[in-house]
């Protein structure tokens, strides 16, 4: 079929049900799109949506050997579709239709906080990758923008990371970002057809981050495997920039460059148990001043703490878990916010409601903790999320409490001093959490078992016998977070259910003690 491009918009409906085609789209006989997508025969679910903008006036050909294609579903016009789900999470980014995964390019630029990642626009399940992109002044509340970075004969657009070339060392400016991700060869026919590989490439913004241009100024050759997910930061001891690098199976790369385009391999790393998205960062140690380490972190969170002299990362310590379940994943730290790390993860979450699937985790400061001879990651709320207002409702608990989050996002606190005995049990939606105080641990006892290992009661973390208990959980519509001991364990459960329209019950066997709800007031 041929179309003029008279609006910004091509709607495409989308049906889970229905079959996958593909569809191959071209401009003045240029291929400037590849997809594959559920077409819906009938009603649809939602319809995927493409912004035409730079093709207006004209021609557009789609090509489709498909049967099940019917052109006359196609739908152009100067507006985005409406979607009307009322789910969606109050204090999480999640994309409005279609699919995430990994936050990519994070940067924070200008005032803004920038969250790129990755996407599929055309339907629910992994696929079509490409990089979505909002922003937020407070890493809390999200605009989303157009899609930044699509496929091309390079292959799909898998996970990368942003700098800001500060030093005008590729010459576009002083407020340039880059951005460098892989190009993943292969992964759709475009590239195949190519003979293309996985590749590490670059792209940069003149314009704060609203367009992504395409540069062939840098290309990492493929190395072997599936290398990909590069993460650049600088490193000012040595006054050069480092890359780090996924290979395949549990092997990483170190590389170093003091001009963003050519770059020396110092190190590669094998690390059993540690694979993709790797993130090497210098993090304080809270309880002892002055002390700083390095931590080398891998997607489903293993990490280790060591040393970075500029060149090679030399482990001083086991590998060790972040996540006390699987719901997170892939977690990637800002560049541009100073001394502090901020990172987010993806949440790997099974809530499909016909038109989005995925949401991020909370951004979290990260910092270590040594306790008992072991240096151990500490999670804590990022300053913005601190500044929100928040309706306090304190709560004394004996026997049995219920309370409603009259379908506000909240937290609720608890803390017990260290001769507290007995068991405490705290029903949100789905997750029943445990906190054993007789037997000294907390355990997840919920019905959903897609974050747990397995079906099992999930054992969560023991209860310290020399210090006071503290936990804090972070209540959205379509997850619970779960803070203790002021950070050093972080739990995250998806719901399937909507939360915020559920009763929140507390109930205690021994013990009456204290606790608050607050309700998040300040929403966009």
């Amino acid at each position: 079929m041929k179309i003029s491009v008279q609006k910004r918009y091509l709607w495409m409906p989308v049906s889970i049900g229905s079959q996958e085609i593909k569809l191959n789209m071209y401009v003045n006989e240029m291929k400037i799109q590849e997809i594959d997508i559920h077409f819906a025969k009938d009603e649809p679910e939602y319809y995927a949506c493409m912004d035409m903008s730079r093709f207006m006036n004209q021609e557009l050909k789609i090509v489709s050997d498909e049967k099940e294609f019917e052109e006359s579903k196609l739908i152009f016009s100067d507006k985005k579709p409406e979607n009307n789900d009322t789910h969606y999470p109050q204090i999480h980014f999640a994309p409005e239709t279609g699919w995430i995964n990994d936050p990519n390019g994070l940067i924070y630029d200008k005032g803004v906080y920038h969250l790129f990642y990755q996407y599929n626009p055309y339907g629910c399940t992994w696929g079509n990758m490409q990089w979505g992109h909002a922003t937020s002044p407070d890493l809390l509340h999200w605009d989303r923008q157009e899609i930044a970075m699509e496929p091309d004969c390079y292959g799909t657009v898998y996970s990368g990371c942003a700098i800001k070339d500060e030093k005008n060392l590729l010459g576009y400016g002083e407020d340039t970002l880059l951005f460098y991700y892989t190009a993943a060869g292969g992964r759709n026919e475009w590239s195949v057809q190519a003979g293309n590989l996985f590749t590490q490439r670059l792209a940069y913004s003149i314009d704060g981050g609203k367009t992504l241009i395409k540069s062939d100024r840098f290309v990492l050759p493929h190395i072997e495997g599936e290398n990909r997910d590069p993460k650049i930061f600088w490193h000012g001891a040595t006054e050069s920039y480092i890359c780090v690098l996924y290979l395949d199976n549990n092997d990483f790369l170190i590389l170093r460059s003091t001009d963003l385009l050519h770059w020396e391999q110092t190190q590669k790393l094998t690390v059993p148990g540690m694979w993709e998205c790797p993130d090497l960062m210098e993090l304080s140690v809270v309880n002892i001043e002055n002390e700083k380490k390095w931590v080398f972190f891998s997607a489903d969170g293993y990490y280790q703490v060591g040393h970075f002299d500029g060149r090679e990362f030399h482990t001083e310590q086991e590998v060790q878990m972040a996540y006390a379940t699987r719901l997170p994943y892939a977690a990637q730290s800002y560049s541009g916010v100073g001394d502090q790390v901020i990172a987010v993860p993806w949440f790997r979450m099974d809530n499909h409601r016909e038109n989005y699937r995925g949401q991020m985790g909370m951004p979290m400061r990260l910092s270590l903790r040594k306790t008992k001879g072991k240096y151990c990651l500490k999670f804590t709320s990022v300053v913005e999320y601190e500044k929100l207002k928040k309706e306090e409702t304190l709560y004394t608990l004996k026997d049995e409490v219920t309370f409603s989050p009259e379908g506000t996002a909240g937290e609720l606190n608890l803390k017990c001093p260290v001769q507290t005995r007995g068991q405490v049990d705290i029903w949100i939606g789905q997750t029943h959490l445990c906190l054993d105080f007789d037997e000294r641990e907390g355990k997840l006892l919920s019905e959903n078992k897609k974050p747990l290992i397995d079906s099992k009661p999930q054992y969560l973390f023991s209860i310290d016998d020399e210090h006071d208990f503290d936990i804090r959980i972070l209540v959205d519509e379509k997850s619970v977070e779960v803070l203790a001991y002021k950070g050093c364990v972080y739990a995250a459960i998806e719901q399937e259910e909507a939360v915020l329209k559920q009763d929140i019950r507390l109930s205690s066997s021994k013990e009456e003690m204290l606790f608050s709800w607050k309700k998040i007031t300040q929403r966009k």
